[in-house]
């Protein structure tokens, strides 16, 4: 998670000091950015971690509760 979180702080740091870093094109006359591909990049990892936090809660035991004794 702490992982996930400065992946996030670093592009937001980047977009905002490395203007032309994240501007520039991927290839020669490209409309593409690094910007572009990073946000995309950043998206897919975010997306992931969202969908294996979800398999490892769904998939994990659960302790079933106990029934109250109505005796």
């Amino acid at each position: 998670m702490g992982a996930l979180i400065s992946l996030v702080l670093g592009f937001d740091l980047l977009s905002v000091y490395a203007r032309e870093f994240m501007g520039t094109p991927v290839a020669a006359g490209s409309v593409i950015s690094i910007g572009i591909v990073g946000g995309l990049c950043l998206i897919a990892m975010i997306l992931a971690a969202a969908l294996y936090y979800v398999l490892k809660v769904n998939t994990a035991p659960r302790d079933a509760p106990e029934s109250p004794d109505h005796g």
